[in-house]
């Protein structure tokens, strides 16, 4: 079919956009589809008052339009149309920050890594019901291992056993999660954590409190386990409401699932563990919002090398921060902690062992 040229005003000719309209460049494809050459605009519009270049898209393409239209709708709508509810993915914390100073500098990488750690640590680490290592940080430290190609052994010794084993060279690093305190500060060197341990809020699903907030929380019965960290901060920062402590938190969590309080507030994964457990019956539910606090950053989880070995530190932050950045370390973390309502308590509750300050 002989194609009808575009109409001339003067000298000028208008290749679509009403007069005045910012000019764009447009390309005709095979399938006889005009697309703007600029990256940076996707479509390329036909003001309405441009009937010779509508009537000669419309001459071009025929049924052919219908049929991208078409296929533009069942690709792009499932992605474009807001999720429900139900299938937005469960609130989860940031894992870590990327440093970007760490990034320019090029430490060296290591030919092997022999990993020190127990088996009682869930769920970061423990044995699954074939007796195979498994948990957070045996997947963390896996991936490293076999994306940067390094002969990785890994060597369980018992708990009060680790520093003891490092600090003689018979290992590189300590997977197992130690309690960062000053003392260990100085004879060991800590990659940034990879876990943060955070405060959080658990509610009955029928309660009254509904918000995270001060005034929702002013007058109401906030459960905690006597002589905890979490107790401090509550005891700080929540003044005005009525403060009820347990001796334990099995003794916290019956008082919560009963009615006895309205809230219960402690470390967010232990919650975490418990609300969607079989204790728990589906009574109560995590309150969205995560408390950090430097009471608690003794208990965030971290890879630990001896106090000279700061360049290997360096080393596994990078391939960290790599992890984040990619993706990687939230996707093994959802495999492991509840970030989801298919989420087990791996071991005996999924608490990490109690390491006491040394």
């Amino acid at each position: 079919m002989r194609r009808r040229p575009y109409k001339r005003s003067g000298n000028k000719k208008r290749r679509g956009g009403a007069p005045g309209a910012r000019p764009v460049t447009t390309a005709e494809t095979p399938g006889g589809l005009f697309i703007n050459s600029n990256p940076q605009v996707r479509l390329c519009l036909i003001a309405p008052s441009d009937k010779v270049a509508r009537k000669r898209i419309h001459t071009q393409m025929g049924k052919r339009v219908v049929a991208w239209m078409g296929l533009w709708l069942v690709i792009v709508t499932p992605v474009m149309l807001p999720a429900t509810a139900a299938e937005r993915p469960p609130a989860f914390p940031r894992l870590r920050h990327i440093d970007a100073v760490l990034a320019a500098r090029t430490p060296q990488k290591p030919a092997r890594l022999r990993i020190l750690l127990s088996d009682d640590a869930p769920p970061f680490i423990y044995r699954n019901a074939g007796g195979a290592l498994t948990g957070f940080s045996v997947a963390v430290m896996r991936r490293i291992c076999a994306d940067n190609r390094i002969r990785c052994r890994f060597i369980v010794r018992p708990w009060d056993h680790l520093e003891r084993e490092l600090a003689i060279g018979r290992g590189d690093v300590i997977l197992s999660p130690l309690r960062m305190t000053r003392a260990r500060f100085e004879r060991l060197t800590f990659t940034r954590p990879y876990w943060k341990a955070l405060g959080g809020f658990a509610r009955r699903v029928n309660g009254g409190v509904k918000e995270l907030n001060g005034a929702a929380l002013a007058g109401r019965r906030v459960g905690m386990v006597r002589g905890s960290l979490h107790a401090r901060w509550l005891t700080r920062h929540l003044p005005h409401s009525r403060l009820v402590s347990f001796k334990s938190f099995d003794a916290a969590t019956k008082a919560l699932k009963s009615g006895g309080i309205d809230a219960l507030f402690g470390d967010w994964l232990q919650l975490a563990f418990y609300v969607q457990g079989k204790r728990a019956a589906g009574c109560c539910v995590m309150m969205r919002g995560f408390v950090p606090s430097r009471l608690f950053a003794y208990n965030h989880v971290a890879i630990a090398t001896r106090a000279d070995a700061a360049s290997l530190a360096d080393w596994l932050d990078q391939r960290l921060d790599a992890m984040q950045a990619d993706g990687t370390l939230l996707r093994l973390a959802r495999r492991f902690l509840p970030a989801g309502v298919a989420a087990r308590t791996p071991g005996a509750g999924g608490n990490a062992k109690k390491d006491k300050a040394k």
